[in-house]
């Protein structure tokens, strides 16, 4: 069969582009720490392109006026929040506004992402969630070859410095969160298929906060179900009060005797090694607890504090531990491993009460979905609440770019 050059101009390449993307997108976490803000930056450049195509002037003049002032007033006041808090970091040491800058470039590709897919999706009959369902299906392909037999690729990771428990971690992470926009409207057996991989392939996985975020979200999406409002009310309340109390509760209860007595019935090195960065982030929150030190400051020297050598014990018989290596390093590693304890560090009271009004103002919008949607919606936040809460720094940019590239595979409304 002979193909003319008119052939190959029918082949309309720009349609599978946002479907290559996705299907990119959980196994290249193998492979490059930060996979997500490459996917997103192409992502982005095809929205831009995609964009032009089918938005008019009026389009863009709409949805800018709603996104700089929305017709909901506490949107609204979300946005003046939000500048009022920005405004701080003028007057903020150890600043040098790159942090500013990465989410901005962030958000603006998780925009532009969000309206192109919801523009394709009303144009193309192609459902992009079954290219994340066939992505995640291999990459539990490949965790269970490495795990059988040894992978080549990981090997060939760790020659270049790359952990292989960090590899596995983000893939975990990257796992837990997406699998929630993949279940909404999908046929029985492939759900069952995702499932049972699933199932094989966590445990093996060494990221406890990954495990521990797909089963939270397992029971959210179950709480999910009830119609009660008193419920939803309780959950938002929950939430303003742990933002508001955490580092108090902190400095209380995690002293260095209290910490040890942990560390007798959890000998786990990197549970109480967190217990010592909550410690010490609790204790420095309450230095400048108004408006905080600055976006990412707990990155800086000053902040994040110098070198430490703190107790570990093991191997507990009658009480009696032995010590075969001190815990040493930063005080702030490289970031709280909480995002509550984060916001009060660097963007302090003013910040915590937009961040957690943020959170409300979510719950609220979850609560009102279709039962179906909501189901989906809440196990997703409950999944990115959880690992941010113990795993990760919050201005991470590669976990910005992971929740921001599937959102829109949430939230696309189906015919």
């Amino acid at each position: 069969m002979q193909l003319s050059c008119q052939s190959f101009k029918n082949i309309t390449f720009d349609r599978y582009i946002p479907a290559v993307l996705i299907f990119m997108l959980c196994p290249l976490v193998l492979f490059c720490q930060r996979y997500g803000v490459v996917v997103l930056a192409l992502a982005t450049i095809w929205s831009i392109a995609y964009l032009r195509k089918v938005w008019t002037p009026l389009d863009i003049n709409n949805i800018l006026k709603n996104q700089i002032s929305p017709k909901s007033q506490f949107e609204r006041y979300l946005n003046y929040g939000l500048f009022f808090i920005t405004f701080f970091d003028f007057f903020r040491p150890y600043k040098n506004f790159s942090i500013e800058l990465q989410i901005c470039s962030m958000l603006t590709g998780g925009f532009l992402w969000w309206h192109a897919i919801h523009a394709y999706e009303q144009t193309e009959n192609l459902k992009l969630r079954n290219f994340l369902f066939y992505s995640i299906i291999i990459c539990c392909i490949l965790i269970l070859i490495d795990y059988l037999c040894g992978s080549l690729l990981v090997a060939a990771a760790e020659r270049a410095g790359k952990n292989r428990a960090l590899i596995f971690s983000k893939i975990g992470m990257t796992i837990s969160v997406a699998i929630w926009p993949i279940l909404y409207n999908q046929p029985f057996w492939k759900a069952t298929i995702l499932c049972a991989a699933l199932t094989v392939i966590m445990p093996i996985l060494d990221c406890d906060t990954a495990i521990a975020g797909l089963l939270l979200s397992l029971c959210a999406y179950g709480v999910a179900s009830i119609e009660s409002k008193l419920l939803w009310r309780f959950v938002q309340v929950k939430i303003i009060t742990v933002c508001l109390s955490l580092p108090f509760i902190f400095n209380i209860f995690l002293t260095d005797s209290n910490i040890q007595e942990i560390n007798k019935s959890l000998p786990s090195l990197s549970y109480i090694h967190r217990l010592y960065i909550w410690q010490y982030t609790s204790q420095k929150i309450m230095e400048r607890p108004w408006i905080g030190f600055g976006l990412n400051a707990s990155a800086e020297e000053k902040v994040g504090g110098g070198f430490v050598t703190k107790p570990f014990y093991y191997e507990f018989k009658n009480g009696e531990g032995r010590q075969p290596k001190p815990i040493t390093g930063k005080q702030i590693p490289q970031h709280p491993h909480n995002m509550i304890l984060q916001w009060w560090l660097e963007c302090g009271l003013a910040g915590v009460l937009w961040w957690s009004a943020l959170l409300v103002f979510l719950v609220e919008k979850i609560r009102q979905l279709p039962t179906p949607k909501r189901k989906i919606a809440f196990a997703f936040f409950t999944s990115n609440i959880i690992i941010i809460l113990f795993s990760i720094g919050f201005w991470q940019s590669w976990w910005w770019a992971t929740w921001l590239f599937l959102l829109p595979l949430l939230t696309i409304s189906r015919k």
